[in-house]
């Protein structure tokens, strides 16, 4: 047994008894299905990520990640008898290993033993082969055995950040999907949005804590290089990023379905494939419905003002996704702020994590306050 194997068999040998009973919903089963990966180590490369990795990217140490890879067995007989979990498991640590060669400026090439064995977990996976926000999010190990690429503490936290923003995405979306069946008019619409607003906070104090505390030196010059584009299979994979995050299944429901700006319609193909198969399914559904703040704008072409009772229902209505608005508004502000800022110490035509520039970030945060704006000016109208 290799060094960075010590007492890594006690995971794979335990995995039964971290399966806990998976829930009815398929959001709920997402989160249940993330929790399991957190605990598993399949490849049994938990000492070695978490003791040696960031001394050897320090390092730049190449020849000792390439020996870990060399030692592991990756044939095709014992992956394709991992489960589900383990699968993600495995593709959430042999990322590590990968990114880090690549931000050495190692690579690997064509049908690597890495590169074979991606591609064999993601056909386990249904997800793309490389690390993505959920990888290095919310199935990274939230306790001393979370992977990280360097020793710092600012990197631990942008991955809790990551985490604790990420982690009740789902019931938001899940909240404003049950929306499609209520009218503005339904006293149980406002409570739907309050509950998509409420699981959509602490995306605002995970973004609020990466900027006061990671600066834009730091990111730039010591974590960004770990987020290079790989190629697998022949594709070109982006890193995982912001980009990514299922905030892109927010935006659809509520404005962006059936938006034809092309910049839009590229950004949301493009990062929706790095989603999990359920997301991936419900965003294919959510594309053939009219979003949200259009069905009530159109709900209130027709309202009948003398009908009081009705009237006060749907401004509660209005209320509640205009508060939504401003939530998502106080998130994209600074996210926009964080990007700017990095962008400015970056060579002229560089992009982010997801291989864009800011330009999407001002669509995104302009249609949030174009909408924020048309809903306030309805409110004023029927109040007036």
């Amino acid at each position: 047994m290799l060094p960075w194997q010590l007492n890594d068999i006690i995971y794979v040998m335990s995995i039964d008894r971290f399966t806990p009973q998976v829930k009815e919903s398929g959001y709920e089963k997402m989160l249940e299905i993330d929790e399991r990966v957190k605990r598993l180590d399949p490849l049994l490369l938990d000492n070695f990520l978490v003791n040696f990795l960031p001394k050897v990217n320090e390092k730049g140490d190449i020849e000792k990640i390439m020996s870990v890879i060399n030692s592991l067995d990756l044939s095709p007989e014992r992956l394709k008898r991992f489960s589900l979990e383990e699968s993600l498991a495995a593709v959430r640590d042999l990322n590590m290993l990968f990114s880090s060669l690549r931000k050495n400026g190692y690579n690997l090439g064509k049908n690597s033993k890495i590169e074979k064995a991606l591609i064999i977990l993601s056909q386990k996976t249904q997800e793309v082969p490389t690390d993505t926000v959920f990888s290095y999010g919310t199935r990274n190990p939230t306790d001393a055995r979370m992977r990280t690429f360097t020793g710092l503490k600012e990197e631990r936290l942008f991955i809790e950040s990551f985490r604790n923003g990420m982690i009740n995405l789902p019931s938001a979306i899940k909240a404003l999907e049950e929306l499609t069946d209520l009218s503005l008019d339904d006293i149980m619409f406002s409570e739907k949005v309050k509950s998509a607003q409420k699981s959509f906070e602490e995306m605002i104090s995970a973004i609020v804590a990466v900027r006061r505390n990671i600066t834009p030196e730091l990111f730039t010059m010591q974590l960004r290089p770990f987020f290079e584009p790989k190629k697998i299979g022949g594709k070109v994979y982006q890193a995982s990023g912001g980009a990514q995050m299922p905030i892109v299944l927010i935006d659809q429901l509520l404005w962006g379905s059936g938006v034809e700006n092309e910049m839009y319609k590229k950004y949301f193909d493009e990062n929706i494939q790095y989603q999990p198969i359920f997301l991936r399914e419900k965003a294919e559904l959510f594309s053939k419905q009219q979003p949200l703040i259009q069905r009530a704008l159109k709900v209130l072409e027709k309202i009948n003002m003398d009908d009081k009772g009705r009237l006060e229902i749907i401004k509660k209505s209005l209320q509640s996704i205009y508060d939504l608005l401003s939530f998502i508004e106080k998130f994209r502000k600074p996210h926009l702020k964080i990007a700017e800022d990095n962008m400015r110490i970056r060579p002229e035509g560089s992009v982010g994590s997801g291989g864009y520039d800011v330009a999407i970030l001002h669509f995104l945060l302009e249609n949030i306050t174009l909408y924020k704006n048309i809903i306030s000016k309805k409110l004023i109208e029927m109040n007036s």
